[in-house]
């Protein structure tokens, strides 16, 4: 995919072609009318989407969520699906950059993506300024990806490659103290996520709550918003760097299993305490599509 968004239809095609043809002559009029009759054929719109398709970006995530339902209007199985975020300096489509994408898969003729949040890495340009902000739905062909529809959502001021307003999370300065030795069967902590890798502050809407309820000396259940899972779990005493300073720590590793909704994850989670049973802790998710830092508070 290029930096410039596709222009459909036949009049967009048209005027993409006249300073070409006023170059070249009429000799080549009929090749251009042609072309243009393709882009019309390769832009028929086959998606519908009712509800909301929105994004949300606290560097370095990008999020994109689905409020509703993105619909495969023809008969037979669409190509890949992607969701790309853009961001022009005029209204879109224009020259501008990929801030994030997500690859959905295919859809069957007929059927549909519901509900969906899908987490992935922002690439922010560093630049100044106004900027509209606008999610396409793009497929798969044989001729390479085509635009099949575009959602604009508003545009956002940039300073210097970040969203004016974005708020930082401070790490807390209080001393940290040793771990506990061990998990046990009974043991509960809640993770609040507060930050991302850059510290960048999540909005409150999305500073999830997530529960690990040890089962036994090997197996806890995690739950938060996205559901309930059952990964096994390692936790032994260690030290890391807090503050630029070597402290005592305590790390759980996470071995998620792949599901129906989720891919295969191993979450590292060091704990640092800040008291006998809060802290703070830096969780690295690690899935087949990359790793994510985050950070946040626990309560044991």
């Amino acid at each position: 995919m290029s930096d410039c968004p596709e222009r459909g239809g036949f009049r967009a095609a048209l005027d993409f072609a006249r300073p070409m043809i006023e170059e070249t002559g009429m000799k080549h009029l009929l090749l251009l009318l042609i072309l243009s009759l393709s882009l019309v054929r390769l832009n028929a719109a086959v998606f519908a989407l009712e509800g909301d398709l929105t994004w949300e970006i606290t560097e370095p995530r990008c999020t994109f969520m689905l409020d509703g339902s993105l619909t495969n209007n023809t008969p037979g199985s669409s190509g890949t699906i992607k969701l790309v975020l853009w961001a022009t300096p005029g209204a879109f489509p224009s020259p501008g950059f990929i801030v994030g994408e997500t690859t959905l898969g295919t859809i069957n003729g007929g059927d549909q993506f519901g509900d969906f949040e899908v987490k992935t890495v922002s690439k922010v340009p560093a630049a100044s300024g106004p900027y509209h902000f606008t999610i396409a739905v793009v497929e798969y062909t044989v001729d390479g990806w085509r635009n099949r529809l575009a959602v604009d959502t508003g545009i956002r001021e940039l300073v210097v490659g970040n969203f004016k307003g974005q708020k930082k999370w401070t790490l807390p300065k209080a001393t940290v103290t040793q771990p506990f030795a061990r998990m046990k069967s009974g043991d509960f902590i809640t993770l609040k996520l507060k930050a991302s890798e850059l510290l960048n502050l999540f909005p409150l809407a999305s500073q999830w709550k997530t529960t690990l309820d040890a089962q036994s000396a090997t197996k806890l259940v995690a739950k938060n918003s996205s559901g309930k899972r059952t990964p096994t779990y390692l936790y032994k005493r260690t030290t890391a760097t807090y503050l630029k300073k070597t402290v005592p720590a305590g790390r759980l590793t996470l071995e998620y299993p792949a599901s129906s909704s989720q891919p295969k994850a191993t979450v590292i989670i060091t704990l640092f305490f800040q008291g006998s049973s809060t802290g703070t802790y830096r969780s690295e998710e690690k899935t087949e599509t990359g790793t994510e830092i985050t950070w946040g508070s626990f309560l044991l």
